[in-house]
């Protein structure tokens, strides 16, 4: 589990005529590999299995029940959305990590064009036929997973170790890299930091939490002074303002 498995796809339905295509992954991907992270819910986990029991550089064709594949409608929808000659402003990116089910760019939710992918709806109680291509895999730990996979014990974690890579970046003069990396562990401590997300901490404990706590306002000023050396002087105030207004006694002078 958590091993991310390269794949080349293509798709067909069965017709009267024989198997008509669906999809090429190598369209929709502009060439490149279709990432599939095992054990993290993706939309299709019938596709893990199948992945699962293959060997690099192999090609093997499967055919799915629909009840397995029902969801595909939603994988194919955002992909073909997202595809280098889509014709569209939705392109974004090349369909990394998509179809994993906990929020950040994932399909679940997606409205879905009827009238522009017709076909895809017309797949409906059908089997889909996919034919996978195993380019490689990489071992889970052997690289850098995203920020949705990460467990939030694992977001805990990471906040120190991101605001002195930040802090490296800066002092080395790369301060938009450095602004990513504050950016991150500011959206993490503010995660762990919320009420509402309490559910979603009970893997960290409240003194794990209490310990961030005072990193937020340093890594505010560090983001802020990312801001100020790119120019992007109306992110300065709105963050010093917040700083300010947050501990007047600390940072007026």
């Amino acid at each position: 589990s958590g091993a991310k498995a390269h794949v080349y796809f293509k798709s067909f339905r069965r017709t009267c005529a024989g198997l008509e295509p669906v999809d090429d992954s190598r369209k929709l991907t502009g060439g490149e590999p279709f990432e599939l992270l095992v054990g993290k819910k993706f939309l299709l986990p019938a596709w893990e299995d199948a992945v699962k029991t293959m060997v690099i550089g192999e090609v093997a064709r499967f055919e799915f029940p629909y009840e397995l594949v029902a969801k595909y409608t939603q994988l194919a929808t955002v992909l073909r959305r997202q595809a280098p000659d889509n014709g569209t402003d939705e392109h974004q990116a090349h369909g990394h990590g998509l179809g994993h089910g906990h929020g950040h760019g994932t399909c679940a939710g997606m409205e879905l064009s009827k009238d522009k992918y017709k076909d895809l709806f017309e797949l409906s109680g059908q089997p889909l036929i996919v034919e996978f291509e195993l380019v490689r895999v990489e071992e889970a730990g052997s690289f850098e997973r995203d920020h949705w996979q990460l467990s939030m014990k694992e977001k805990a974690a990471r906040i120190p170790a991101l605001k002195e890579e930040g802090n490296q970046l800066f002092r080395g003069g790369d301060a938009k890299a450095a602004s990513e990396k504050y950016a991150v562990a500011l959206s993490y401590l503010e995660l762990l930091m919320s009420d509402t997300s309490r559910e979603l901490i009970q893997s960290v404990k409240h003194d794990t939490v209490d310990d961030l706590k005072p990193l937020y306002h340093p890594l505010l000023l560090n983001f802020a002074a990312c801001q100020l050396r790119l120019g992007n002087h109306a992110d300065v105030i709105k963050y010093t303002t917040q700083v300010l207004e947050d501990k007047p006694e600390k940072h007026l002078k």
